[in-house]
């Protein structure tokens, strides 16, 4: 109750009002000083002009009275000084107390979150490895069964099982991938990697998919960029990123890949002429299992390819995003990697090969 009372009573001083309270004492201090100024002068000029003759007792009175006035000016200020210095520590321990108890809270709040997080990966990862288990025959069978089977009906009905059963095993192989990236013990192999020749090798990986839906790809980005990468998951970024290209594009559709040079960051963008994203859309893109509206009867998407994106990304200490015009208008996706600096390696080379040259001679 004493520190709510005293919370209370100087909040202002409490939220960062010391410099208020300072100067009210150097207010109160020049004020005495200018009081104790003005009567001196009135005491002496009574004392000079009206009584002229003045002896011993007159000055030790004149001197005295003025003597009073600064003493009390001064106890005054002390009074004042001392009391907000009281104030002022009473506020400091009082938010010295409230900060450790915030403090406490923060972390088990955050204990209790980082606790339930785990939980969840644990028990998707789970959930994943025991919907696996029933899904592998109906996998394997239906396929078989499709061969089998003369019946259009028949095969129509198979032909729906065996698309939903494939469309179930990709959500629960991407959901499995989403929870292992999201687990604090997944490690990357980042190793120097030249990004041209990556993109170049994850196009040659998608082909038939370009093929299939007749896509053009235009590889722009420069051979001498090198970047610190892990190269299996590079891979598995560029494919999401291709088929989600493909998937939200007209047929006959274009993506061009670039990157450009910023500091000690490597900035690569996956552009495409698809049908485009408004802005909602972009703000919730890399949420679990969102589906921008045009996709959201389509089971071929699981809204998981973009979380998946950005964790790998994030894994790598990069940063990723999306840029679009508008609907019908295409789309940017925007991501860095760590730069190696070739340069510096080269200048290094070249001093070598001249001390050489240098100890030939």
């Amino acid at each position: 109750m004493r520190l709510k009372k005293i919370f209370r009573i100087n909040k202002n001083v409490s939220t960062g009002d010391k410099h208020d309270s300072l100067t009210h004492i150097k207010k109160v201090a020049i004020n005495t000083i200018l009081v104790g100024i003005i009567l001196t002068i009135i005491i002496e000029s009574y004392y000079v002009f009206i009584i002229v003759d003045m002896n011993l007792f007159d000055i030790i009175t004149s001197v005295s009275l003025v003597s009073i006035v600064f003493l009390l000016g001064i106890a005054y200020v002390l009074e004042e000084l001392e009391k907000t210095e009281k104030n002022l520590r009473e506020a400091e321990y009082l938010q010295s107390l409230m900060k450790k108890q915030l403090e406490g809270k923060i972390r088990q709040r955050t204990n209790e979150v980082q606790t339930l997080l785990k939980q969840k990966d644990e028990f998707i990862n789970q959930l994943g490895h025991d919907l696996k288990t029933p899904l592998t025959p109906l996998y394997n069978l239906i396929p078989i069964l499709l061969k089998e089977v003369k019946n259009p009906e028949h095969k129509k009905i198979l032909n729906i099982l065996n698309r939903n059963v494939d469309y179930i095993k990709n959500l629960v192989n991407k959901t499995i991938e989403l929870a292992k990236l999201n687990s604090s013990n997944t490690r990357f192999h980042l190793e120097k990697t030249n990004l041209y020749n990556e993109v170049k090798k994850s196009i040659e990986l998608n082909k038939i998919l370009f093929e299939h839906n007749n896509f053009e790809i235009n590889n722009n980005i420069s051979k001498n960029i090198y970047v610190k990468s892990d190269k299996l998951r590079m891979e598995e970024l560029f494919t999401n990123l291709f088929s989600n290209s493909i998937k939200y594009s007209h047929k006959d559709g274009e993506i061009t890949l670039d990157a450009k040079k910023k500091g000690k960051e490597i900035i690569i963008s996956v552009k495409d002429n698809g049908l485009g994203l408004t802005d909602n859309q972009i703000n919730h893109i890399f949420n679990e299992f969102y589906k921008a509206d045009e996709s959201r009867h389509n089971i071929d998407s699981s809204g998981l390819g973009m979380p998946i994106c950005k964790r790998i990304i994030e894994h790598h200490g990069g940063r990723i995003w999306i840029e679009s015009p508008g609907i019908n208008k295409g789309s940017t996706v925007y991501f860095t990697l760590p730069r190696i600096n070739t340069e510096d390696n080269n200048h290094i080379i070249e001093e070598i090969h001249l001390e050489i040259d240098n100890v030939l001679k």
